[in-house]
């Protein structure tokens, strides 16, 4: 019967502290505004040449600005654009022709125009496929 207390009270402490943690950030889903997304890429065996020319057709192919909409739109954009990139490399990468090693992590960030960031997500991309987390 105790291990029971205890553990609903641990259950209600960590959904407070979510709670806390995620209403913290002050950001209002209605607003209107621009945003725009940076896009990291790191791992997979790349030098930091290979990392930034990969950043750069990423920002070009799927490009990098959502201007005047609303929060939560451009999160949903957002969600939307991190699962196309995933689906996209479903079956595997390579980059100059030769497989990739380990695994390539492209990080998306999504920012206002002041900078603050909104959301996050990472696609993971290995030789043979694909997955993501938002």
């Amino acid at each position: 019967m105790k291990t029971m207390k205890y553990l609903s009270m641990m259950l209600m402490m960590l959904a407070l502290s979510v709670c806390v943690v995620s209403c913290g950030d002050d950001i209002n889903l209605d607003e209107i505004g621009n945003f725009y997304i940076e896009y990291n890429a790191q791992g997979g065996g790349l030098n930091a040449a290979d990392l930034n020319s990969i950043k750069s057709q990423l920002a070009s192919e799927y490009g990098s600005y959502l201007n005047g909409v609303e929060t939560k739109q451009a999160i949903y954009v957002f969600q939307e654009l991190v699962k196309q990139i995933r689906d996209d490399f479903s079956g595997g990468v390579s980059f100059g022709g030769a497989a990739i090693s380990g695994t390539l992590d492209i990080k998306l960030t999504l920012k206002t125009e002041e900078g603050k960031t909104v959301k996050t997500g990472v696609v993971h991309l290995t030789k043979d496929g694909s997955s993501y987390e938002l």
